[in-house]
């Protein structure tokens, strides 16, 4: 009897051993949780701020590296797409639709792309006997009416902005309810400046 105590442990241990052994083997074919590339297919982006004329790469996280990218921007005057860069065209904002697919496996993100301008831009409006291009006003018979209309970097239209002026001496400009008047003995330059938007700019008047 002294013999078959080892005997019975041993069959016992080996039993154990193979009932563990068929756990895992069941656990890893059956049970086991599956990774990353087996799991949900997703794409997500960002989104995207910036200024005009820069081009960027967009940052794209797919859940399978071998997924092919399309990128489709909503409104085409704003920014573009060449395969591998964004080009922002002009200020605005629009949606960007990205679709990652492989295989029989799609994937749909959008994203905000905001283009900005770096600054506020001035323009002068001529009303009467002037022109104005490339930051020259260009003054016809010594006298011209004008507005001036101030954008913001989304290139919308700043209401009533206080507006300081400074010309040279040879110049006078009188404001008036729809605008400037101005009275040139010659040329010179006029400054105009936005306080609460810390922006100036200066132009140079030349008599046609």
């Amino acid at each position: 009897m002294k013999n078959k105590k080892p005997v019975i442990i041993l069959s016992v241990s080996l039993i154990l051993i193979l009932a563990s052994i068929a756990m895992l083997v069941v656990y890893f074919l059956c049970l086991k949780p599956q990774d990353k590339s087996e799991g949900a297919f997703t794409v997500v982006c960002q989104d995207i701020s910036v200024n005009i004329g820069d081009k960027v790469t967009p940052s794209i996280v797919v859940s399978d590296n071998r997924a092919e990218i399309y990128l489709d921007i909503e409104n085409k005057d704003i920014a573009s797409f060449d395969g591998t860069f964004i080009t922002a065209l002009k200020p605005g904002e629009t949606m960007v639709k990205v679709t990652a697919t492989y295989q029989d496996k799609v994937a749909i993100y959008r994203f905000n792309l905001t283009v900005m301008r770096e600054d506020y831009t001035l323009k002068l409006v001529p009303i009467s006997d002037c022109n104005y291009q490339n930051e020259i006003l260009i003054v016809e018979n010594n006298n011209c009416q004008f507005r001036v209309e101030l954008y913001n970097e989304f290139d919308e239209l700043v209401d009533n902005p206080e507006i300081k002026l400074t010309f040279s001496g040879n110049i006078e400009i009188l404001a008036l309810p729809f605008g400037y008047l101005l009275s040139a003995n010659g040329e010179g330059e006029i400054t105009f400046k936005f306080a609460s938007q810390n922006f100036s700019k200066t132009i140079s008047v030349q008599i046609f």
